[in-house]
């Protein structure tokens, strides 16, 4: 099916560190298949790849309420967590419309 295709091809992104595409494919899962605790996996893993700990940390928990028992979701998440907790401290991830954005000194006029 169409998602287990992106969930298989987001994975062999992240694998390549291609993280973006990870993300997009992993997002695209998550529409087909809402319910789907890889899906979130799938997503995680990206966000931990791109160093979005807050993010990472809050789908690998929604991957959980789906399948509370996965030992392989819990190991993923107290992993991103003691990642986090070891990071060097930074601004939590800054809103979803600012961190594309082109800072104004480098803004063609």
């Amino acid at each position: 099916t169409q998602s287990t295709w992106g969930s298989n091809r987001s994975a062999a992104y992240c694998s390549l560190k291609r993280y973006e595409e990870a993300l997009a494919d992993a997002n695209r899962v998550v529409e087909l298949r809402p319910l789907w605790s890889k899906a979130f996996s799938r997503k995680a893993a990206a966000l931990h790849g791109l160093q979005r700990y807050e993010e990472a940390i809050a789908a690998y928990e929604q991957g959980l309420q789906y399948e509370p028992g996965s030992t392989q979701l819990q190991r993923s998440l107290d992993a991103v967590r003691l990642e986090y907790a070891n990071a060097p401290k930074r601004e939590k991830t800054p809103p979803k419309e600012e961190r594309f954005m082109t800072p104004k000194s480098v803004r063609p006029e």
